[in-house]
């Protein structure tokens, strides 16, 4: 442990040696978090007393957790996950797999990495095919909604061509994304579709849009975290000018705009802001967002939290260092009482963070 912010409180550590884990996921329980460890065990852990009470879902012939990626879970008794190609709904109450869905019909080989729940029943994903005949091999990308119940195709909308990676973000009601054309001569705007794959609008696409001729830095894949009901969303990305990475702070409340957010470089050191894009992390509530300082040489990582807060005179309180040093694993977010978990020394460290008021500052 090391010096942190006095705002914060001190971390639980609870020991874990069943093995590595891999990936932390938040669930409604109070009180709890789901967990993929040791490659391919999928569990849902109830905090007790400094302790993990596991609940694991079977590991058989019928489904593995290997490579796979829960999604927000729409109640209690079941859970979605998705693997490098299919998508699986479970019956966790049953410990069962109740159904998966896997569309193969245009290619010898279809993936996607990025997909939410829209209702109990259908999900929207990005899906990208590798076409079985023809000239063209490239890639071939669609957002999708399937009915992973009744395992059929519900909608898709084709994109063209574009650089990789695409810089897309998912929130409860929107997708948003931008692409770059493959010969680099079209930088395309700020696009916006709803769940039912229908183009819209979006305050923030037009902050992105307004801001896209005269800023210093991209937003990239993975380097935006967004919430809905706050409206606001944080931004790390490079500064060309001062050749950095800085934080800002995107808007549509009170008076809408992109702002720079300060953080005092004595705390990042010559850092960058992104180890990890998977790691940084916003909070159920949007209050929060995690992110880790990669050191640059042999000096240790450094861990931060900012906390976000629309009530708050600049939307924002300067981000606060926890007192912890080192690589973690995997982040993420105990839902009630809304706290975050980091992976680190064959450990969870808890943060409680309900009890958070920004009036002690």
């Amino acid at each position: 442990m090391v010096e942190s912010s006095p705002l914060l409180p001190r971390p639980v550590a609870i020991p874990f040696y069943k093995g590595e884990i891999n990936h932390l996921f938040q669930v409604p329980e109070t009180k709890h978090i789901g967990l993929i460890y040791d490659s391919d065990n999928l569990a849902i852990a109830g905090i007790h007393r400094g302790e993990l009470d596991l609940d694991v879902f079977p590991n058989n012939d019928t489904f593995s957790g290997y490579y796979v990626k829960p999604l927000p879970l729409p109640n209690n008794d079941t859970l979605y996950v998705n693997g490098l190609k299919f998508l699986y709904l479970l019956d966790w109450k049953n410990k069962k797999v109740i159904s998966f869905f896997e569309e193969m019909s245009r290619a010898i080989e279809g993936y996607f990495d990025i997909a939410k729940v829209v209702d109990d029943r259908n999900i929207l994903s990005l899906w990208y095919y590798f076409p079985e005949k023809g000239d063209d091999r490239s890639e071939k990308y669609f957002f999708v909604i399937d009915d992973v119940l009744n395992r059929k195709r519900i909608k898709e909308v084709p994109l063209p061509k574009f650089q990789s990676p695409l810089p897309v973000f998912f929130t409860p009601s929107f997708v948003f994304y931008q692409y770059t054309s493959m010969d680099n001569s079209f930088e395309s705007p700020w696009y916006v579709i709803d769940n039912n794959l229908n183009q819209t609008s979006h305050p923030l696409a037009s902050l992105l849009n307004e801001n896209s001729k005269d800023t210093v830095y991209y937003v990239g894949s993975g380097k935006m975290k967004i919430s809905e009901n706050l409206k606001h969303a944080l931004i790390i990305a490079y500064n060309l000018v001062k050749k950095k990475d800085m934080l800002y702070l995107a808007t549509w409340y009170g008076d809408p705009g992109i702002y720079p957010v300060p953080i005092d470089s004595s705390l990042t050191g010559n850092r960058r802001l992104i180890k990890n894009i998977d790691n940084n992390t916003m909070s159920p509530s949007g209050h929060w967002v995690y992110f880790c300082a990669r050191a640059e040489r042999f000096e240790p990582d450094r861990h931060f939290l900012i906390y976000l807060d629309p009530k708050l005179p600049d939307g924002y309180l300067p981000p606060m260092r926890l007192g912890v040093e080192g690589t973690i694993g995997c982040a993420g977010w105990v839902t009630e009482p809304e706290g975050l978990m980091l992976y680190m020394n064959n450990q969870l460290l808890y943060w409680d963070l309900s009890r958070f008021s920004a009036e002690d500052r």
